[in-house]
């Protein structure tokens, strides 16, 4: 029993004294809406709500033509321009509960329901995304945020809808698609990396 113990406690040892993010990196410090946030891995403790994959549907890899998929390292990267730029915002497409549960740090919660209904939908890209609707009810997307949008996994399909399914999507709205990002692992890569985690839940 003793040499068990001992064996995983070197494992684990070894395991967080490898925890880097990329070669050299091991966590990345970002200070965003007056707030610090340190981005590092830990030996990963998988929340209830991501260790079943046995829901929803598979989503695609590519959402649509032109946008981009991108995975954590890419997601990390955003953050931290994000920092310095106000034109990228990382964005939860998720219900409010699964937000207030768990969700990356320095995200925006702006659940995909909004884009069912015209006038929420435009009123969010207004206040969030920096469009403006012009005096004949056009929109105009010249000044437009990067977003970049995650849900809960592949298996889910929240972000989906905001980006392309629900019916005032931001492609059925006329999102430029260069300015849209797509991270398809989700909620469920980043806590299986061990990757910071911010919610009531974690």
């Amino acid at each position: 029993m003793k040499a068990l113990f001992l064996i995983a406690t070197i494992t684990i040892a070894l395991f967080a004294k490898e925890s880097f993010i990329t070669k050299g990196v091991k966590e990345v410090k970002v200070v965003k809406d007056g707030h610090t946030y340190v981005i590092k891995r830990e030996v990963p403790t998988i929340p209830k709500q991501y260790q079943n994959t046995l829901r929803g549907k598979i989503a695609p890899m590519k959402v649509a033509e032109g946008i981009e998929t991108v995975g954590e390292l890419e997601v990390i990267n955003y953050i931290k321009e994000a920092e310095k730029s106000e034109d990228i915002i990382l964005v939860d497409a998720r219900t409010e509960d699964w937000y207030e549960s768990i969700h990356i740090p320095t995200a925006l919660n702006v659940p995909f329901m909004l884009f069912k209904d015209r006038e929420n939908a435009i009123e969010t890209l207004n206040l969030e995304f920096n469009v403006e609707k012009k005096k004949d009810g056009t929109l105009d997307f010249s000044k437009a945020k990067t977003v970049v949008v995650y849900c809960n996994g592949a298996w889910c399909l929240q972000s989906i809808q905001l980006i392309r399914d629900a019916k005032y999507s931001l492609l059925n709205l006329g999102y430029p698609k260069e300015k849209i990002k797509y991270y398809r692992g989700g909620m469920q890569s980043w806590v299986t990396f061990g990757l910071t985690t911010i919610g009531k839940g974690k």
